[in-house]
């Protein structure tokens, strides 16, 4: 297994390094003094920390411009998705991983996502085993555009009031999973009676009930 792809994301000085490929035998890190490239592998070394090595700290490691948002708890340290490696399969993992869970076969990458709260998750290419809020967030401000526009602010409303203070990197788990799940229920069921109600029902909003339909089918939880 070897690292190919890194991402740096909210670390000290690093607001976002972009995605930095990983060369086979060697890659160089340029920058001036105070750039940020010991910030980058430090948090690089997160993802597989020696023993005894300190794990993500907000105070210390949020960037200290941006510090008050975790302050005011706009943004929660278990969203805020810091590194993101992608590793390539070798041969012998791929093998061994298909003897072990024959599902997985097809598996030929490996990206682990480590947050500030020091958790951590996996993503096995095609396989996902969570999924975030940018999964399904395009549809969802598309969802509600359409509420909108059909005068149901109190669904929209309760939407908002989900929906608050999440960012994309918001995983689809707990609660947050939970209360999404319920809302589209409601918002599915609030569609269908509109439609009902009206002697013409345009093609929009056919599509728009198919979309909550495919939404709640992507949220596990």
């Amino acid at each position: 297994m070897r690292l190919t792809q890194v991402r740096v994301r909210d670390y000290r000085s690093i607001h976002d390094s972009g995605e930095i490929e990983i060369e086979t035998y060697k890659t160089l890190l340029v920058g001036v003094n105070e750039a940020g490239k010991t910030a980058i592998l430090k948090a690089i070394e997160q993802i597989k920390a020696p023993s005894g090595t300190a794990g993500f700290s907000a105070l210390k490691d949020y960037p200290r411009s941006r510090y008050t948002e975790v302050q005011r708890g706009d943004r929660d340290p278990s969203d805020i998705l810091v590194v993101e490696a992608l590793f390539t399969l070798s041969p012998p993992d791929r093998t061994a991983i298909a003897n072990s869970v024959p599902e997985f076969a097809d598996v030929s990458q490996l990206t682990i996502y480590r947050y500030l709260d020091n958790s951590v998750r996996y993503n096995f290419g095609n396989i996902e085993t969570f999924s975030k809020y940018e999964d399904i967030e395009k549809d969802i401000i598309r969802l509600r555009a359409h509420l909108v526009k059909q005068g149901a602010n109190d669904i929209v409303s309760t939407l908002d009031g989900i929906i608050a203070k999440r960012t994309s990197y918001t995983r689809l788990l707990g609660s947050f999973a939970t209360n999404l799940s319920q809302w589209l229920n409601g918002a599915f069921r609030t569609s269908m009676k509109r439609m009902k109600k009206r002697s013409s029902v345009t093609t929009g909003s056919r599509h728009m009930c198919f979309v909550t339909l495919g939404l709640r089918q992507r949220i596990k939880y």
